[in-house]
């Protein structure tokens, strides 16, 4: 009997495709000095839908995930967080009898501060879209019964921050999401230092607690840092098997 990469168990070669969903909850932490030089904390919901294609030898999954909060500096300034992204990642066995996978994953997506405590007129954002290097672990415990662990960090790609200098608001004519994606710059690992990681633990056939780790620094217009934690539940809604 062969262990599939997460969560089920082969005799044979089958593929299992499956989608599952997540609902969870985050502490957030911004530092962006293109407003104020002080750290922002705050506390939010997140919610994801994924589809996983599992292979005997390679892992594809697609993911989209949403985060919504609320945020406040140690002065009392209150603000407001969105974050999205879409990423797609394929992974390899390294070699046979190994529980690790090494591959890529392209991701995409927007971190959106709102301070209107402090300026009513604009968004503070970071957009980008990257390739990513991807490591995964599997530890088998019991059947059924597995650890996840995976890293990913950004490579290469487009980041998009405010002007320097904006005195137009970015809520006049509804102009929020052209705004967020302009003003691109290629960016690699030097000056755009990303790192995702994740823990997941299924403790049966459809059901796994998972924490997840982000955190960003980029130096321009003005640095910008961000870290966030996030516990969800996961919930798999069912299994199709192919041979």
């Amino acid at each position: 009997m062969v262990t599939s990469l997460f969560g089920q168990y082969r005799l044979g070669n089958e593929t299992y495709q499956y989608w599952s969903l997540g609902a969870g909850a985050g502490l957030y932490q911004n530092i962006d000095e293109l407003l104020i030089p002080t750290r922002f904390d705050g506390i939010g919901l997140n919610v994801n839908v994924a589809f996983t294609i599992d292979r005997p030898r390679t892992y594809q999954k697609a993911k989209f995930e949403l985060d919504f909060g609320m945020e406040q500096n140690s002065a009392g300034y209150n603000g407001v967080l969105l974050f999205h992204q879409l990423n797609y990642g394929f992974l390899f066995q390294l070699p046979k009898k190994t529980r690790f996978y090494a591959g890529a994953r392209l991701a995409g997506g927007t971190n959106d501060h709102f301070y209107a405590d402090l300026d009513d007129g604009h968004l503070y954002w970071l957009t980008s879209y990257n390739l990513q290097g991807s490591l995964m672990y599997i530890l088998d415990r019991k059947r059924n019964k597995q650890w996840l662990m995976e890293a990913h960090l950004v490579l290469a790609g487009l980041v998009s921050r405010p002007e320097a200098e904006n005195y137009e608001s970015n809520f006049k004519n509804n102009a929020i999401w052209k705004d967020v994606h302009t003003n691109f710059n290629f960016a690699s690992v030097t000056d755009y230092l990303r790192v995702e990681g994740g823990i997941q633990y299924q403790y049966d056939i459809a059901n796994s607690f998972r924490y997840d780790l982000q955190w960003y620094s980029y130096p321009d217009p003005e640095a910008v840092t961000s870290l966030s934690h996030t516990i969800t539940f996961i919930r798999r809604l069912g299994t199709h098997k192919y041979y």
